[in-house]
């Protein structure tokens, strides 16, 4: 573009020289037209002055008016000669300016030359890159046409996705279920087991001290017909344990592929059933118990230990007087924490030596802040 408008300029300046050249020489050659005719003119009038008779004087008068305008004259034309002359050499230099911008211009509309080869190349170029983009943006509606549909696959698979998480959830779940009524019913039978057989141990116990007093008797008449019943009892729903025991684990056997996903799970129930299995080896079973010590016989304490680890243990003439809070049963020792109620002034966590006995447990007295040891508690459930 600098090029372009430079020989554009060139060009101008030549134009506008050789107009105002041309038009000075124009008036030179009319001025010295305008000499030649003057001074024919005077030739003429001479002529005629001559044939018409005129006197010399008036004659030579003429002659000094005309001698005077053609010096006149000459020195006009001696001027324009040297302004010719002037503009001639001024002529000269222009003509020299206008081969040098010839030659520039030439120089230029080569390099214009080259730069319209250059655009014709850009313009190819252009035209070729018009048709790439042409067709990437057929590629790309193509490109989006295939991620629309992947995208629609993507979400079928998706939803399939969450379907089948939600069955792998209700499989989970119902495993989780049959792996529970599996290990409560594994444990309800254990505990109807020791249940039974200290059920046993006490009925023969209850059958050699039956000569004790009648009102020992009684009782114990009235304790061996209740625990005949629990043992009847026992043995029954020891019956339909064993075969939910059986069907359960047929079920655990058709979805053993599944189990291994249960393991942690597993583990923490069988941690469970650890302490458990410890707190009946004390011979501490869920249930409610009577606290009975042959010091202080006067003192009749009602307690209950859940199966979920909490206990309730008071005084039955009181029945506002209670504690509550956690229990468990760790190396022969009942603990008990996280008391609540009427504490007085017990520490807690409270640790009791442990043994069990025959229909319940007892705590040995003597033992450092166990305010409940020598207490015997025998079930009542």
């Amino acid at each position: 573009m600098t090029l372009a408008a430079l020989a554009v300029a060139g060009w101008f300046l030549l134009v506008v020289y050789l107009i105002v050249f041309s038009s000075r020489e124009n008036e030179t050659e009319v001025r010295i037209a305008e000499i030649e005719a003057a001074r024919a003119d005077l030739a003429t009038r001479i002529e005629q002055q001559e044939q018409a008779g005129n006197s010399l004087e008036t004659l030579n008068a003429q002659v000094e008016t005309v001698t005077g305008e053609i010096g006149t004259l000459q020195n006009r034309r001696s001027d324009l000669a040297q302004e010719v002359e002037t503009q001639s050499s001024e002529l000269e230099q222009l003509r020299g300016s206008a081969d040098s911008l010839r030659q520039e211009m030439s120089a230029i509309q080569g390099q214009l030359d080259s730069d319209r080869q250059v655009l014709e190349d850009l313009d190819e170029d252009i035209a070729g890159r018009r048709e790439l983009v042409a067709q990437s943006t057929q590629e790309l509606a193509d490109v989006g046409s295939r991620l629309e549909e992947a995208r629609s696959q993507e979400s079928e698979l998706r939803d399939s996705l969450a379907t089948l998480n939600e069955e792998a959830a209700a499989s989970s779940q119902e495993i989780a279920a049959a792996e529970s009524r599996l290990q409560e019913a594994r444990q309800a039978e254990a505990q109807l087991r020791q249940q039974a057989q200290a059920a046993r141990q006490e009925l023969r116990q209850l059958e050699q001290e039956r000569t004790v007093t009648s009102t020992a008797v009684g009782q114990l008449r009235d304790r061996r017909e209740s625990l005949t019943g629990e043992i009847t009892r026992a043995e029954e729903q020891r019956a339909q344990l064993q075969g939910q025991v059986t069907e359960l684990a047929d079920t655990l056997a058709e979805r053993s592929e599944r189990v291994a996903e249960l393991e942690q799970h597993i583990a923490e129930l069988q941690t469970t059933a650890s302490e458990a299995a410890m707190a009946t080896a004390s011979g501490i079973y869920p249930g409610t118990y009577l606290g009975t010590s042959t010091e202080t016989p006067d003192i009749l304490l009602d307690a209950r230990f859940g199966d979920d680890g909490r206990f309730e243990i008071g005084q039955r003439s009181d029945s506002t007087g209670g504690v509550s809070g956690r229990y468990d049963v760790t190396d022969g020792e009942l603990v008990l924490s996280e008391a609540i109620g009427a504490t007085g002034d017990a520490t807690f966590p409270m640790r009791c030596p442990v043994k069990p006995q025959t229909g319940g447990f007892a705590l040995a007295a003597g033992a450092e802040g166990c305010p409940l040891g020598g207490f015997a508690f025998h079930r009542t459930d």
